[in-house]
């Protein structure tokens, strides 16, 4: 219908366009009716000019007239000077020119008035007929303009009876097409509302699956976030009752020793050694087993750290066909990209978890390079740890080994978590000097429940802050602590 209604449009659109083009040769002949009264307006004029030529040539016939009087005055006078008795004699004959004179002037007087009246009729006739010519063209022309004026009258009531039926065929059209459309309108919001019911009901089914599944993450997450603050406590609880004086024995420092370089016991005397010794072992920790984020510190700070450098390596290598990253095969991770990149937190847990696996299931017969790497890792440890405690007691207590045992084994445990875990896991161990906020963090060791948030110069790190950012899988920017430092 639509389709049929554009088409009469068409041709009522191309029968105006006929009438315009009628009237456009109308006004064509109007302006050559125009062209021809201009032609013989013309042709009136140049008759004036012919008579005003005449005129002229009348004017020039007396002007000749007057030249010759003046040249017969003067020779008179010449022969009146030179030959006195030949004017006497010639007297009569001048009489007779004169009179002869008189007679042309009469004649030529009489010449010019007959001329100047045939000029005068001449003049009338052409304005007559000027006149007569000019009403027949207009009566013509008032005759066309009549004509082209009825017939487009004509055509016009003609058109608009055509349209007006055509308009009324167009109306009723609409109405049926409006009533179809309203039916279809209708069926189409019954159907919207019945699929959005439907929307609604799967939404909420949605949002109910989504929050039984929330509920569960966040249990999970709470799950998980409590084992390693509980693990992380564990190890700081080892490492403060290794560090107590009372469970050393008799504890000195040798004269000499390097364990106090910045001379904290001579400030604050004997009874900060324990917050010393607790920054030493932290400080071995953190190079045994933090030596690099996201778990790549795990199984030392040396070669061990470049064989998980040169897996990284191996993995970008197959990723991006890159030879730059092949060249240099135990260069420091990208770690930015696990701060950014969910492929690459998942390559990196699945890595670790295979570790953690491998670790867990290893015997002394079928040990692997990386299990010998991480337990040789744990033994470094465990003799720097030791190292540090005899340097202040002659024997250490076995009980206080054991407790070195725990410590080794909860900080391997705690970094191999760090490679797992889909979030950052890390710890923050500023350096002496830095300025850390009060309750943003860190506590003071001496003043574990002060509130005031003042901002303090960091003399030891008695615990390092640990800390959660993100979750790897879209989230890589939300801070959770979830165990503030000492200092």
């Amino acid at each position: 219908r639509l389709r049929e209604m554009r088409k009469e449009r068409r041709l009522l659109l191309q029968e105006k366009r006929n009438l315009q083009d009628g009237l456009d040769l109308a006004w064509k002949n109007l302006r050559i009716f125009a062209h021809v009264k201009d032609e013989l307006l013309r042709e009136l004029d140049k008759t004036s000019l012919e008579a005003q030529e005449d005129k002229k040539r009348g004017q020039a016939a007396t002007k000749a007239l007057e030249d010759s009087k003046l040249a017969f005055e003067a020779e008179l006078q010449t022969l009146k000077s030179t030959h006195q008795q030949e004017i006497r004699d010639l007297r009569d004959k001048l009489t007779h020119e004169v009179e002869k004179r008189d007679h042309i002037q009469k004649a030529y007087g009489k010449q010019l008035s007959v001329h100047q009246t045939e000029q005068s009729l001449m003049r009338q006739r052409l304005k007559d007929q000027q006149a007569l010519q000019t009403r027949q063209f207009e009566e013509e022309l008032e005759q066309q303009v009549m004509q082209i004026t009825n017939k487009a009258e004509e055509d016009r009531i003609v058109h608009e009876l055509a349209l007006r039926e055509k308009i009324l065929k167009h109306e009723q059209d609409r109405k049926d097409l409006q009533e179809v459309m309203e039916g279809r309108q209708y069926q189409l919001k019954e159907n919207a509302r019945q699929q959005r019911e439907r929307y609604h009901a799967e939404i909420e089914r949605l949002q109910s699956s989504t929050n039984i599944q929330l509920a569960e993450y966040r249990t999970e997450l709470e799950t998980l976030q409590h084992e390693l603050k509980s693990k992380f406590h564990d190890l700081n609880l080892a490492i403060e009752v290794v560090t107590e004086p009372i469970n050393l024995g008799d504890i000195a420092l040798p004269q000499g020793s390097q364990l106090d370089l910045y001379r904290v016991l001579e400030r604050d005397g004997m009874g900060a050694i324990r917050f010393l010794l607790r920054s030493i072992i932290w400080d071995e920790v953190m190079d045994g087993f933090f030596s690099a984020p996201f778990g790549f510190g795990v199984l030392g700070s040396g070669h061990g750290r470049n064989r998980l450098f040169q897996l990284y390596s191996s993995w970008r290598r197959v990723l991006d066909e890159d030879d730059a990253t092949s060249a240099a095969e135990t260069a420091q991770p990208d770690f930015d990209l696990f701060q950014r990149d969910q492929h690459a937190n998942l390559w990196r847990c699945a890595t670790f978890s295979s570790i953690r696996s491998m670790i867990a299931e290893c015997d002394d017969g079928n040990r692997k390079e990386t299990i010998s790497l991480y337990i040789t890792n744990k033994s470094k440890v465990k003799q720097d740890v030791l190292n540090v405690l005899s340097s202040v007691t002659s024997t250490v207590p076995d009980g206080v080994k054991r407790k070195v045992d725990d410590i080794v084994d909860l900080a391997g445990d705690l970094a191999l978590e760090a490679g797992v875990h889909d979030a950052h896991l890390g710890l923050g161990f500023p350096s002496k000097g830095d300025s850390v906020q009060i309750r943003h963090g860190f506590v003071d060791c001496e003043d574990e429940d002060a509130i005031d948030e003042v901002v303090e110069e960091v003399e030891l790190v008695v615990c390092p802050y640990f800390y959660c950012i993100g979750d790897g899988n879209g989230n890589f920017s939300t801070l959770r602590p979830i165990v503030q430092g000492k200092i």
